[in-house]
């Protein structure tokens, strides 16, 4: 596994071996199929400079901090308009919070995080709600990225009501149960 930023510079990311099911070599998947749909003589959609994240674990008894973690130290990289960008690591590595740092549901320590050129803390509130439209998110664990005390169609009700996406609680439930057909998911189990 390579270390976040050791393929700074490299034109496509890496492939990882697998053992091939005839024979039980190595061989790399998808070499055949690689192609490269990003367009980096545009100007990025997402930029990371600098990334720092730390969170604040113990104080002593005049609430001055004594003990700190840093989850996330100079991070930088470039989204450009379509590229795919995968963060992989270890548990505990800080890929969840590079997320959610720019989501900006966890505030940075220090560094720069901007959306087709424009840096986040110039951003009015309803500018990042729109900004959260535009960012989409992949879990890493997918038992976890739906609430298991609330139905599917309460769950994909609620994006859309946050959003305001469609207006009308009729409209709403309408789209939520083309979206459940879409799927094949029975109407009982919603």
């Amino acid at each position: 596994m390579p270390k976040l930023g050791s393929m700074t510079g490299e034109a496509f990311p890496k492939r990882f071996p697998i053992n091939s099911i005839e024979n039980g070599e190595l061989r790399l998947v998808g070499e055949e199929k690689a192609q490269n749909t990003a367009r980096y003589n545009e100007s990025p959609l997402l930029s990371v400079k600098n990334l720092v994240t730390r969170f604040d674990t113990k104080k002593d008894f005049w609430g001055r901090v004594t003990h700190r973690v840093h989850a996330v130290e100079k991070v930088s990289f470039d989204i450009y308009p379509g590229e795919t960008l995968a963060l992989v690591g270890e548990s505990g590595s800080g890929k969840s919070t590079i997320g959610r740092t720019i989501q900006q549901l966890q505030a940075a320590t220090s560094g720069e995080i901007s959306f087709e050129g424009n840096p986040f803390y110039n951003m009015s509130k309803e500018d990042q709600q729109k900004l959260r439209q535009e960012i989409q998110y992949i879990f890493q664990d997918p038992l976890a990225s739906l609430d298991p005390r609330k139905t599917i169609g309460f769950s994909i009700a609620e994006p859309i009501k946050t959003h305001k996406l469609i207006q009308g609680e009729a409209n709403i439930q309408k789209r939520v149960h083309e979206s459940l057909r879409t799927c094949r998911i029975d109407g009982r189990t919603r």
